[in-house]
């Protein structure tokens, strides 16, 4: 089966697909997803007509001769009143180490700011100025990041009565109840489908629609679904198959080590997560490495210790000598193993604590 999805006119295309309605029967709806990972936002919408009131239309931004310059630009001075605007570029927050982002001066001093969310398809930003009001301000846009997404856009500052709605970006796919989207799922930014479940056991009885919805323009603009089935029970993704040593969202590249004093073994990460790695949030604390942990396997677990150099010893001898004309039969090379009889590795505290 062809997976429908939104790439049928490569990720510039976008398009909204919707179910005839159905009635909720299932406790689960399984299926297959993938494209890109946008997910769907809360307060977005499909269509957005800008607010009415004084606009400046003029698209300004940092991209000069690349990401490599950096700098600012700084607006005449005015009087404050409600501020909406479309914003895009690199996802560099104000406060950061080099930041790509709009703010909004009184006194000298940033009180409000956006950034843009690595792309270049600008979306509505807000803010909420009326404790400012009657103050005197000034726009400035800075950039001050050399990197990937290292620049800022900006255009359509206005000052309204009416908040800015922005508009929905996602590809994503929505089970939909009562007109509102109920459960929502994206993909990992890779064309392999994996599973994907959503829980309608508060919807049994209920009219519902399946939507794929593809809003966005940019890189991995598109989604694909494929195999959508009901179930008495959920679905489970490549990650939630997976038998982890170890798993948290700010734990990755660990590296254990053995023998470490009193035979324990241990292993480390580095605290970070590429969905904000090039615009860490806190500060600072930029990457640093996790507290050592001990591997703590349960059950206990024997494992066969195998010996990887002489493998590829043995395996790059008989290719060079194959190249050199050897024209012998083929014949199995067994290469010594060892079993390593142990426990969890861990060291144990007390009653049982680790």
């Amino acid at each position: 089966m062809t997976p429908p999805g939104a790439a049928g006119g490569g990720d510039g295309a976008t398009v909204s697909l919707t179910s005839p309605s159905f009635t909720v029967t299932s406790p689960y709806l399984n299926f297959k997803i993938g494209g890109g990972r946008h997910p769907h936002e809360a307060g977005t919408v499909l269509d957005s007509t800008p607010p009415e009131g004084t606009v400046t239309r003029r698209l300004r931004g940092t991209f000069l001769s690349g990401d490599s310059t950096t700098g600012t630009l700084t607006s005449p001075e005015f009087t404050v009143d409600k501020k909406h605007f479309l914003i895009g570029g690199g996802n560099h927050p104000a406060g950061s180490a080099d930041p790509t982002s709009v703010e909004l001066l009184v006194d000298g001093q940033a009180v409000r700011s956006a950034t843009g969310k690595d792309s270049e398809a600008l979306n509505w930003a807000s803010w909420d100025v009326g404790d400012l009001a009657g103050k005197k301000a000034r726009i400035r846009i800075v950039d001050g990041n050399t990197g990937g997404w290292g620049h800022a856009n900006a255009d359509h500052i206005v000052m309204s009565d009416t908040p800015a709605q922005p508009v929905s970006q996602e590809t994503s796919v929505h089970l939909i109840v009562d007109g509102k989207v109920v459960r929502s799922a994206t993909g990992t930014g890779s064309e392999a489908l994996d599973w994907a479940s959503f829980d309608m056991r508060p919807y049994v009885g209920k009219k519902a629609q399946i939507r794929i919805l593809d809003m966005n323009t940019g890189g991995w603009g598109h989604v694909l679904a494929d195999r959508f089935t009901t179930a008495d029970k959920p679905a489970e993704s490549v990650l939630q198959r997976a038998g982890w040593a170890d798993y948290g969202k700010d734990y990755y590249a660990a590296v254990s080590w053995e023998n470490a004093p009193g035979g324990k073994r241990c292993m480390i990460g580095w605290m970070n997560n590429w969905d904000y790695g090039g615009s860490i949030p806190t500060s600072p604390w930029r990457g640093v490495q996790s507290v050592p942990r001990a591997e703590a396997l349960e059950p206990a677990l024997t494992v066969v210790a195998q010996a990887p150099e002489e493998i590829g010893r043995s395996a790059a001898t008989t290719a060079l000598a194959r190249l050199d004309g050897d024209r012998s039969r083929a014949r199995t090379i067994t290469v010594p193993t060892r079993l390593v009889v142990r426990g969890s590795g861990e060291q144990r505290i007390g009653g049982g604590g680790r």
